[in-house]
């Protein structure tokens, strides 16, 4: 997994770069270049693939979609980030309001007669609370 100061190492060399959109152009004889930031008829070549040059097709295309995909790619680490934490905040909170009815699994299997088990009401009151908060409005059972 990479670390966060590897991906923003990657955003800031992705900032650094030549604007884009990037497009492939050709330079006759088989070559091409990859440019970038066209301004009035005027391109600013990212690089130069020479005819004498062995390169593959795929090559250009990979070189040319970099400058949209590498910020795409990161926006949507960022994202996918993000939803990871929210989803572990709801499991903390979930388990942390089940935590009492663990307790009472754990009771329930050494219980001796006249025991009793220890959770409130407003440990249940708490656990349903938590519960009803990740379940769809209206069926109660689905999660969202």
């Amino acid at each position: 997994m990479m670390t966060p100061e590897e991906l923003q190492a990657i955003r800031e060399r992705t900032e650094r770069a030549t604007p884009g959109p990037w497009e492939e152009r050709s330079r006759g004889l088989g070559g091409c270049e990859i440019v970038g930031f066209v301004h009035l008829g005027w391109a600013t070549p990212v690089c130069r693939l020479s005819p004498g040059f062995v390169w593959y097709e795929g090559d250009k295309d990979f070189i040319a979609y970099a400058r949209a995909d590498v910020p795409a790619l990161l926006d949507e680490i960022d994202q996918l980030c993000a939803d990871l934490a929210g989803a572990e905040g709801e499991r903390d909170r979930l388990r942390e309001a089940l935590e009492p009815f663990a307790k009472v699994a754990d009771l329930v299997s050494h219980r001796r007669p006249g025991e009793t088990y220890g959770v409130t009401l407003a440990d249940c009151q708490r656990a349903k609370t938590a519960l009803n908060s990740t379940t769809k409005k209206g069926d109660g059972d689905e999660p969202q």
